[in-house]
């Protein structure tokens, strides 16, 4: 059994260690959504085909498949209540919220 954990990321600094740009809030928000999308995708379909803004993946396959049924559950965390709370009503997903305002909570 597994939980996959997913965040929109938020600390500048790891971002700079791995020499990526740290886009705007509402761009992390949707690259989300659409990770969450194509790991469900992979999960349960033979061959995944997801069209996004940000991400594609086409014809792609994942083995073995999750043990779990329909998938792993996926935990969001986010500080964003309008837009975390509607990813995960449109993805069924668990979700936290996490504040990042003292630095992790982890």
């Amino acid at each position: 059994r597994v939980e996959v954990g997913l965040g929109a990321g938020w600390h500048e600094d790891e971002h700079k260690q791995y020499g990526l740009p740290l886009p705007p809030l509402g761009e992390r928000m949707r690259r989300l959504e659409e990770a969450c999308q194509i790991l469900k995708a992979l999960w349960t379909e033979k061959r995944a085909t997801v069209e996004g803004t940000y991400y594609q993946v086409r014809e792609a396959f994942h083995e073995p498949k999750p043990v779990q049924r329909p998938h792993p559950p996926i935990v969001l965390g986010t500080s964003g209540e309008k837009v975390g709370l509607r990813i995960t009503a449109v993805q069924q997903l668990i979700r936290f919220r996490c504040d990042t305002s003292f630095g992790s909570t982890w």
